[in-house]
């Protein structure tokens, strides 16, 4: 959500106009599956990032005039919040980067302005800590995470969102901060393994209240029906994913 604030760099949904923190250090084109070339991104000013916290607050209120029920605010997998929390991708040296607590201010000031426009009890945060999608690096998402979750954990809101982290400590340590729900998508299950069973009942032991599917969904339109009678799945086509025609998109 958030016009260009959903733009990834270096990656499939390139911006031409980069909304994006200071000059970074991920080489152009880098990722091997882009489809445009990418583009260097430029600081942006203070009063653009404030443009951007507002864009998103008007958003969530639209998708709720729309007749949604909530909103999930995307900080993982590459998109601009994330760029913020990478040391890589956020050189800034003024409020808005330069330390843990000055990478993590834009994502909690849009959680913020999100919950305010809408109600904390319909806004959830997806994070994925040490994720290296388009080229970010994170030399110490204990730090980063830990204060981006301590400082959330009286906000009330309705979730936050985990793509596990593969260390054990810290997916333990973030689920032992957060006061509320934790949603989990699993990224270590075996490969090939549509319904991740054993890893989700691994994590609901360890305080998950709720295991997300993604790619299981998209092969399988009856996903959860399949789960509950055992039947077979269909394997998820990669190619049509993101972007391109029905095939591997719609035509399971």
């Amino acid at each position: 959500m958030g016009g260009e604030a959903k733009r990834r760099l270096g990656g499939f949904f390139e911006s031409r106009s980069a909304t994006a923190p200071p000059p970074s250090a991920a080489t152009p084109g880098s990722w091997c599956r882009s489809r445009t070339a990418a583009v260097r991104p430029q600081a942006l000013t203070h009063e653009e990032i404030l443009h951007i916290i507002d864009d998103f607050a008007r958003s969530a209120a639209r998708a709720m005039a729309a007749g949604l029920d909530g909103v999930e605010i995307h900080a993982a997998n590459g998109y601009l919040l994330h760029q913020f929390l990478a040391e890589n991708a956020n050189r800034r040296t003024d409020d808005w980067g330069g330390s843990p607590d000055a990478r993590i201010r834009l994502t909690v000031e849009v959680v913020r302005a999100v919950a305010a426009a809408i109600g904390p009890h319909r806004v959830g945060l997806r994070i994925s800590p040490g994720n290296q999608f388009g080229g970010l690096t994170q030399q110490d998402p204990d730090t980063t995470y830990t204060a981006l979750v301590e400082e959330l954990t009286q906000d009330n809101l309705a979730y936050l969102h985990l793509v596990e982290t593969g260390r054990a400590d810290l997916d333990d340590r973030i689920r032992a901060l957060w006061p509320s729900a934790l949603v989990v998508t699993l990224t270590f299950a075996r490969p090939g393994d549509v319904t991740k069973a054993d890893a989700a009942n691994a994590w609901l032991r360890r305080g998950a209240e709720v295991i997300a599917f993604g790619r299981g969904f998209l092969a399988n339109p009856n996903f959860v029906e399949r789960l509950r009678v055992g039947a077979p799945f269909n394997a998820p086509a990669s190619h049509g994913l993101y972007g391109g025609d029905h095939r591997g998109y719609t035509d399971y």
